[in-house]
């Protein structure tokens, strides 16, 4: 962000919390407040869900609901942020740009549910 800006780009960030009722409207709107429009939209979601890294020795250690956790975070909750950004991002012709992971790459075995979800 801070190199777009130096090349004289106005570029803004409006965190929040995909996973919170309300959170994607109050960060567009953020954005097109600080910009007058949106012409960009980087979704940069992601929560490690776990403290601590888990090996591949300890698989036991990722319940159900923790291989659950990262494609309903990672695909479904930044969902309402592109509808928000939508009409916005039509009038300036603008696009979306969905991240990926360096847990892709496999590095733990807690690493693999966030790899299904966005692989690198």
């Amino acid at each position: 962000m801070q190199r777009l800006q130096a090349a004289g780009h106005r570029v803004v960030s409006a965190p929040g919390n995909v996973g919170k009722s309300g959170e994607a409207e109050r960060m567009v709107a953020a954005a097109i407040d600080r910009l007058g429009r949106l012409d960009y939209l980087v979704n940069n979601a992601g929560t490690p869900a776990t403290t601590k890294p888990i090996e591949f020795g300890d698989l036991r250690a990722m319940t159900e609901e923790f291989w659950k956790h990262h494609p309903l975070h990672q695909l479904d909750r930044p969902l309402p942020l592109r509808a928000c950004a939508a009409g916005a991002l039509k009038a300036a012709k603008g696009a979306v740009c969905n991240t990926a992971s360096v847990a892709g790459l496999g590095i733990v075995g807690s690493s693999m549910p966030m790899a299904r979800a966005k692989p690198a």
